[in-house]
């Protein structure tokens, strides 16, 4: 073989590999289809103009201050997305149904616009992963300092899904505290958790036990009553992900803005 003919198939060999690595990395609005859970977190300051996370507005100096959201969305393939979304603003809870529209180009990158039922409009831009499994997101409005990530959902969901051993995380502030334990749920609406805290400055051991819900649209509800270590009973609000195995959520009850994440052992 000759060197203008080994040149040629070197040629072709890497336009086919080119070619390949383009064909995984090209991506559209049908990429993104179905139910997807939300959690976000971050703060607002009194400049917020619009929502926050898919909520109505929070921009007042009353509810400017750390935020986290818990949502669903719902994207038809064809650059249109409708749900709701839970914010816990400032210790504040607030529901809002949104819809709008959303784009994927051909770098996978995502631009999503959502209108809260206040009427107020919010922006986000980010990319997809996991083959579209998941979205990783920033509030782009000013006075938002918001991100988070989507993780594909089931489209309808039950009291059995969300049952057996889950490793867990919590983190909050006011003050600042964060923990780690297992929640153990029997698939029938009742649930036992231990934990290590951290809070303070010291840790502490505790163990829990409460009631949960599992909504069809795959939002589960946990409800804790006090624990050995003294705390109130609280009231986790969340997402079934990732085929069942994964739970984010915020805590619900007013003056905490608080995260946690669930997967399955």
């Amino acid at each position: 073989m000759n060197n203008i003919s080994r040149t040629l198939q070197l040629l072709l060999l890497g336009g086919t590999v080119v070619a390949k690595m383009s064909a995984i990395g090209a991506c559209s609005n049908s990429y993104l289809q179905g139910s997807y859970g939300a959690q976000m977190s971050g703060v607002t300051t009194s400049s917020l103009g619009s929502g926050v996370g898919g909520d109505s507005r929070v921009g007042t100096a009353s509810l400017a201050g750390p935020v986290t959201n818990s949502a669903r969305y719902t994207f038809d393939g064809a650059g249109n997305v409708a749900g709701y979304a839970f914010a816990n603003a400032g210790g504040v809870l607030l529901r809002n149904a949104t819809a709008g529209t959303y784009s994927v180009n051909d770098d996978c990158s995502v631009s999503i616009t959502l209108t809260d039922s206040a009427g107020s409009v919010q922006n986000f831009e980010g990319v997809t992963a996991a083959r579209g499994d998941k979205i990783l997101l920033i509030q782009t409005d000013s006075g938002a300092g918001l991100s988070g990530v989507l993780l594909r959902s089931r489209n309808f969901c039950s009291t059995a899904d969300f049952s057996g051993t889950y490793g867990y995380q919590r983190q909050g502030s006011n003050p600042f505290f964060t923990s780690v334990g297992v929640v153990n749920s029997d698939g029938n609406g009742n649930f036992t958790m231990t934990q290590l805290l951290y809070s303070s400055s010291t840790f502490s051991r505790s163990s829990n036990f409460g009631t949960y819900v599992v909504g069809d649209d795959c939002s589960l509800t946990l409800t804790l009553g006090q624990t050995s270590a003294g705390d109130s009973t609280l009231n986790i609000r969340g997402q079934l992900v990732s085929n069942g195995t994964e739970v984010m959520a915020i805590r619900t009850d007013p003056g905490s803005t608080i995260i946690g994440n669930f997967t399955s052992q």
